[in-house]
């Protein structure tokens, strides 16, 4: 099964946010990109203390899709070698 067929990767939607859009599957949020204060057509992504280089929304979201799926693989995968339910 490639990444994009797991269950929680199907299952990931956009929502709306006061500041932009929140990527969640079911109730846990796995990223957000927000607008540019100064270019309005131009968007970043928050990150650990600082936000990423500006983007159109197409390639943010993008960039924030690809990594909440490399962290759904990476949690399947260690739920599968250690024996529980992914």
């Amino acid at each position: 099964m490639t990444p994009h067929e797991l269950p929680a990767v199907q299952a990931l939607t956009w929502r709306r946010s006061p500041t932009g859009w929140r990527l969640y599957s079911g109730k846990r949020c796995f990223g957000e990109v927000i607008q540019d204060s100064t270019y309005p057509d131009m968007w970043r992504i928050p990150l650990a203390g600082s936000i990423s280089d500006m983007a159109n929304l197409s390639w943010a979201r993008n960039a924030v899709y690809e990594a909440a799926v490399r962290e759904i693989a990476w949690e399947a995968q260690v739920a599968q070698q250690t024996g529980e339910a992914a």
